[in-house]
């Protein structure tokens, strides 16, 4: 059973309000670390949403046509401010086949 109702798009955004100003330590104390880049994003489909990580096409929350997207943050060296650690990607391009499509046509706009 999930902490939300995946089939609504403000079950989920309410329940993902959780996280702010929060680290996701704070709500699985012993998860072990995704290294790399996505790996917040990773732990955060599996740990805090509870569904598997895939690399299917189709939104995370396809029931809504909504896609999670994680970026994670980091201290600065000067003054403790927070930074973008890395940069995020919305969608990729496969260049081999897309290249001819209009952004209507495209499947970061489906």
């Amino acid at each position: 059973m999930l902490p939300y109702n995946n089939k609504d798009i403000t079950s989920i955004f309410n329940y993902s309000k959780q996280l702010v100003n929060r680290c996701l330590r704070d709500f699985v104390p012993d998860a072990d670390e995704h290294k790399g880049k996505g790996g917040l994003g990773q732990l955060v489909e599996e740990l805090f949403f509870k569904y598997d990580i895939n690399s299917r096409q189709e939104a995370d929350f396809a029931f809504v046509n909504a896609e999670l997207k994680c970026t994670p943050l980091k201290k600065s060296a000067k003054n403790e401010d927070l930074l973008i650690k890395e940069r995020l990607a919305c969608s990729m391009i496969n260049y081999t086949e897309d290249w001819n499509k209009s952004f209507e046509q495209s499947h970061f706009y489906r």
